[in-house]
């Protein structure tokens, strides 16, 4: 790595190469850290041009190549100068669902951020959560607690309730869970609000009938109309059925969390199961779209 720092060297002459802009005062290319390197620079066409040009360099003296399978490249403040052509949303679906299952790294950090807030609920003897007990919930509940002169940092680990409360968990059923997953957490979070359901259509300033077209009854949002509508439960309950399972229908969340738990694995069984799931969302949504359009 000595070697690959002199000729990282080289580009400080180099015409057209460009620090990164946080960087530039201490003319920092590379981190090192055990067997991981970083490299920071401006991210324009020239620049990385001469950064790969002196990695291959390197690489050819050394023998030592980069494992793409766990390299990632990371962008900071770039300008976007058209619009992309197909949404991250999109991009963070499973591959059968038509993505390619990136992670969405939003989401995600609100799931790791969860279980700080799981931690502080269950009272973990670490010395940052006794000092936020001390000082912050004091003889009070982390569910009632709002500290408003705590750091930035503590602050946005209190308002996660909103988020654990949109998955479907109240302050008894979050601090009972003896585990906390991030990436199950991280998969109720992203099944959240990804289809216009009227509700959504409403607070996107648009004025329709929020009424459920497939009973008239209730207003038409994710958890009623895939589970709680009387057409919807008729056909879950079908398919329970079918697949030899003795229970009824739940409503969405816990329905959402019982799939989690319960089709794990590559098994034909698993397999079947979100293969019927996938289904049924999709035949009730295009039955709903048939009676509205």
């Amino acid at each position: 790595m000595e070697y690959f720092g002199r000729i990282l060297k080289t580009l400080e002459t180099t015409n057209g190469f460009k620090y990164h802009p946080k960087c530039d005062k201490l003319r920092l290319i590379q981190l090192g850290f055990a067997d991981d390197l970083l490299l920071v620079f401006r991210g324009d066409t020239t620049s990385i041009t001469h950064l790969c040009d002196c990695f291959l360099k390197y690489s050819a003296a050394s023998g030592l190549i980069a494992n793409i399978s766990k390299s990632s490249v990371y962008f900071g403040g770039a300008d976007i100068s058209k619009k992309a052509l197909v949404a991250w949303d999109k991009l963070c679906y499973p591959k059968s669902a038509g993505g390619i299952n990136l992670i969405h790294v939003q989401i995600w950090n609100k799931a790791a951020i969860a279980k700080l807030l799981w931690n502080l609920s269950k009272k973990k003897d670490t010395l940052w959560i006794q000092w936020v007990h001390i000082y912050s919930v004091k003889q009070g509940l982390v569910w009632d607690t709002y500290p408003k002169q705590a750091s930035w940092v503590i602050q946005n680990i209190f308002k996660e309730k909103r988020y654990v409360e949109e998955v479907g968990y109240d302050c008894t059923r979050f601090q009972a869970m003896k585990n906390f997953s991030i990436k199950e957490f991280y998969q109720k979070l992203a099944a959240l609000g990804k289809l216009a359901t009227k509700d959504r259509l409403t607070k996107w300033g648009m004025n329709v009938d929020i009424k459920c077209h497939l009973c008239l009854t209730e207003n038409e949002i994710v958890s009623h109309l895939f589970f709680e509508c009387q057409f919807a439960s008729n056909v879950w309950n079908k398919m329970l059925r079918w697949k030899g399972i003795s229970r009824q229908a739940f409503r969405w969340k816990e329905e959402l969390e019982w799939m989690i738990n319960n089709c794990k694995g590559k098994s034909a069984s698993s397999h079947i199961y979100r293969i019927a799931i996938a289904a049924c969302i999709y035949h009730v949504w295009k039955e709903r779209n048939l009676r509205i359009f």
